[in-house]
């Protein structure tokens, strides 16, 4: 499996060495190395940041209850 090494708003992504939970990508900011680091935000108001290595892209096994999507089912 291949982990992007940039996201953009709007991706939905897993982190994946937390949770299995579905978020989106709401910003991407610079750090003081330079390099980019990513806030997802899920519908239940919370929010974590990571680097890119962090997330990977969401798929239909993860879970999406906490995305708009999760609301469909």
């Amino acid at each position: 499996m291949s982990y992007s090494t940039r996201w953009f708003e709007g991706d939905m992504v897993v982190a994946w060495r937390f949770n299995d939970l579905v978020g989106e990508v709401t910003k991407a900011s610079l750090n003081a190395d330079g390099e980019r680091d990513y806030m997802v935000y899920y519908t239940d108001g919370a929010c974590e940041w990571g680097d890119a290595s962090d997330f990977r892209e969401a798929n239909d096994l993860d879970n999406w209850s906490l995305t708009e999507r999760g609301k469909m089912f």
